[in-house]
């Protein structure tokens, strides 16, 4: 860690009348002499006079690094220390700090980062720091990790900008731009690249920001929009599919806009030979786009139209245009853009597919029954839910009275439904969509006094490739059932339960069930597989208890694990390999791993300073050799409601320990690793709490995590 972050301790708030707020701030002794240097001998009260080794400090806590002494001056000489002749530095912090980036050389610190964190090892080292006055909307790493976004206000003036780290390590002000409070910005997205910036404003326009280090001319492009009432939203605004498009919709005509790269980088608008207009009802902007983002499919009234977005011309073909019986509710793409779906308001469902010479042709169509009356006696739309698979080939849809259709072609190649489900509680493809599943109601008693209960249900279980043959399985007491990651097993689990089944093929093609796990006295909360669907995750009803038991090839379940918490289990899961899992509650978190017998045990057990800090978040980084965890004060009395962060890793003896501890003077708001995992940054609430106040400062710190030794990989 770098030699000056890790000797902060924040001063004592004083208790006094009048005090409450007030902070002392930390600066080492060389930096201290050297603004004094400037002031007249004949200027200088006692308390400017210089330090020197013979000379001890005023009465102050103090604390070596690198065998420096940092005095912590008391605050009534800080007070007289703020004259017209000191650097800004050593003022009194009486305006708010604008947007600032803190680079820390060896031999300074920063008195307002100092004023805000005590690091407790030199594990991590502090690379920047980012404050706001009025606060921080959000802040996120680019998806690649190399830049930091972040969104905040600084008295009137809202904030987006990128920050990257140079080949110093110093991180540089990439991009940035400031609105006014009326066209503040309301979100923003960047590209995978981290090159393009897209925000949406509260004036209705659309800002499309490049990097410099792309085109340095371009700063920023506005996107047209109407105008309309200032409290409505004008613009929607999403990359597309591959993110090499941007896709716009004014919100007051529906007019869709299409935007592509040129080979310089530049962004412009697509060139169109029609008005284009979408007016979905329950589709976002960015589902117009297929997967791969060659074509667009929009809406208007009952009729719908196919795009092709030529790039080599930059413009957009109309193809093909599609009129329904009724008013469109909503498209959707197949996975592959080969097929397509329409669903209207008359209940009708149009499947589209595309030849091989990129013709979309109607392959067929289904109607659901007419539905309910409303109250002005006219037939509402019935179809709550429509569905079609990644492969294209099926489509599910679930109406209002529970009735479930699974359509695709027959041996004839026409378009039919091939099965229909009654008393219909829940239908959902698997995610690679070669399966479907299905939750039958089992009503008790009949006509108006018919009574449908959330765990007397039955499963179906169907392979698309045979929709009209179905596997059956009973579960009493379970309310959900779930697929493993392969798809090959399935997990039934329920508040009526006392355990969760785990089914799987018996060899002959029947779905059968394996083992049991879980066996709590109560109900079962949440239950999962992990990444190699060799280990059962279960969490009673009470959400106290958590098991986690492994499962061998034959499906016998070994020894399991069983973590009690003393509070509510605010979340447990496995990590992203499977090989690690935690559990966290508002008090303590654990870490769960693997021995080489397959049996789990716990690695380690967090408790943030015996209750005084609760936990907020919890999270592994990438390559699972670090775990996060983060809160505030628990003391609802303390105005500022302090915040902790801890960061653990692995020793060389393969032992989880905590590595670093930062303490922070005021509220932890966010804690994030980059996706790099080589940098974590805190966001931190620097409220004062006071009505009266001029100021609420919200600070973004951004660490630097040492490169990992040998033996700090994750623990199997």
């Amino acid at each position: 860690m770098h030699p000056t972050s890790a000797i902060s301790v924040p001063a004592a708030r004083s208790e006094a009348s009048g005090l409450q707020g007030l902070k002392k701030l930390h600066v080492p002794a060389e930096a201290f002499n050297k603004c004094i240097e400037t002031v007249p001998a004949s200027d200088q009260t006692p308390s400017l006079k210089q330090l020197t080794p013979d000379l001890p400090p005023e009465p102050g806590i103090t604390t070596t690094t690198d065998q420096r002494k940092i005095a912590e001056l008391p605050i009534s000489k800080m007070q007289q220390s703020s004259k017209d002749g000191l650097p800004g530095a050593m003022k009194e912090h009486e305006q708010p700090l604008d947007v600032a980036v803190n680079n820390r050389q060896p031999n300074t610190i920063d008195p307002m980062v100092e004023d805000i964190f005590h690091c407790q090892t030199e594990y991590l080292r502090l690379e920047a720091q980012f404050s706001f006055n009025y606060g921080v909307f959000d802040a996120s790493f680019s998806p690649e990790g190399q830049d930091l976004v972040i969104h905040g206000c600084s008295r009137d003036d809202y904030r987006l900008g990128i920050w990257r780290p140079g080949t110093d390590g110093k991180w540089l002000d990439e991009h940035k731009w400031m609105s006014l409070a009326p066209d503040a910005v309301m979100r923003y997205q960047l590209n995978k690249s981290g090159l393009t910036m897209l925000s949406d404003n509260h004036d209705g326009s659309v800002l499309v920001s490049k990097s410099k280090d792309i085109d340095p001319g371009q700063e920023k492009v506005a996107l047209e929009h109407t105008p309309g009432n200032e409290e409505s939203h004008k613009e929607m605004a999403g990359f597309s599919p591959l993110q090499d498009k941007i896709i716009t919709r004014d919100v007051q005509t529906g007019k869709i806009s299409v935007w592509g790269e040129d080979i310089n980088g530049r962004w412009g608008p697509l060139t169109q030979n029609k008005e284009i207009r979408h007016w979905p009802t329950k589709d976002s902007v960015q589902m117009c786009f297929g997967a791969r983002s060659s074509c667009l499919l929009t809406c208007e009234g009952s009729t719908a139209t196919f795009w092709s977005c030529n790039d080599e011309n930059k413009c957009l073909e109309e193809i093909k245009t599609i009129e329904c019986n009724s008013k469109i509710l909503s498209v959707q793409f197949s996975d592959d853009e080969r097929h397509a779906l329409i669903l209207t308001e008359g209940n009708q469902e149009v499947f589209m597919g595309c030849d091989a010479d990129g013709n979309w042709l109607q392959i067929g169509e289904i109607s659901h029954p007419e539905g309910r009356l409303n109250h002005l006696n006219e037939h509402e739309g019935s179809v709550v839910y429509a569905s079609i698979n990644a492969s294209g080939q099926h489509t599910l849809t679930l109406d209002k009275d529970r009735n479930a259709f699974i359509s695709g072609r027959d041996d004839d190649g026409a378009w039919v439904v091939k099965t229909e489900l009654q008393d219909c509680a829940y239908a959902r493809f698997s995610p690679s969509g070669r399966k479907l599943r299905a939750s039958l109601y089992k009503p008790e008693g009949s006509g108006s006094e018919t009574i449908y209960r959330s765990t007397n249900v039955i499963y179906k279980v169907f392979d698309c490739s045979r929709p009209d043959k179905a596997q059956t399985l009973e579960h009493p007491g379970s309310s959900d059932i779930i697929f493993s990651p392969s798809e090959d097993l399935m997990l039934s689990y329920g508040f009526g339960s006392e355990f969760a089944c785990i089914w799987g093929d018996d060899g002959a093609g029947n779905l059968v069930e394996k083992a049991r796990a879980g066996n709590y006295q109560m109900g079962i909360s949440h239950a999962a597989f992990n990444a190699q669907e060799d280990s059962v995750l279960t969490l009673d009803l009470s959400c106290r208890n958590l098991k986690i038991q492994g499962l061998d090839s034959q499906g016998k379940l070994h020894k399991q694990l069983m973590v009690k918490h003393s509070d509510h289990i605010l979340n447990a899961q496995f990590s992203h390999s499977g090989n690690l899992a935690f559990s966290t509650s508002l008090d303590t978190a654990s870490i769960l791993g693997r021995e080489t017998n397959g049996e789990w045990i716990k690695l380690a057990q967090t408790n943030p300073t015996l209750g005084v800090y609760g936990i907020k978040g919890v999270h592994f980084n990438g390559p699972e050799n670090h775990f996060l965890t983060y809160g505030n004060k628990l003391d609802s009395n303390d105005q500022h409601q302090p915040g902790l962060v801890q960061l653990w890793g692995i020793d060389a003896d393969g032992k989880w320990v905590e590595k670093d501890k930062i303490v922070l003077d005021y509220r932890v708001g966010m804690v994030k690793f980059s996706p790099s995992s080589d940098h974590l940054f805190i966001y931190c609430i620097n409220e004062q709490r006071d009505p009266d106040a001029d100021s609420n400062f919200s600070t973004v710190l951004v660490w630097k995590i040492p490169a990992t030794s040998g033996q700090e990989t994750a623990h199997t």
